[in-house]
């Protein structure tokens, strides 16, 4: 959103990205305008992420001293 043109075209943008059912957020490199509600985006997303699950732990086998 640093440039003008970005700025009229956002609202046609957003209009096409929701109608395909795309969540976009304007943001801006140079003020971080908009950087707020996009890390809140993300946050929310891992939150609702299927947590991996990992094999068990192997034992670790130490040999013993002779």
């Amino acid at each position: 959103m640093d440039l003008p043109q970005a700025q009229a075209n956002w609202p046609a943008a957003q209009a096409q990205l929701e109608q395909l059912g795309v969540r976009a957020f304007p943001i801006s490199a140079a003020t971080g305008l908009g950087l707020p509600g996009l890390l809140a985006a993300i946050a929310e997303e891992l939150e609702r992420a299927p947590q991996p699950e990992y094999p068990p732990a192997l034992p670790i086998l130490r040999p013993k001293a002779v």
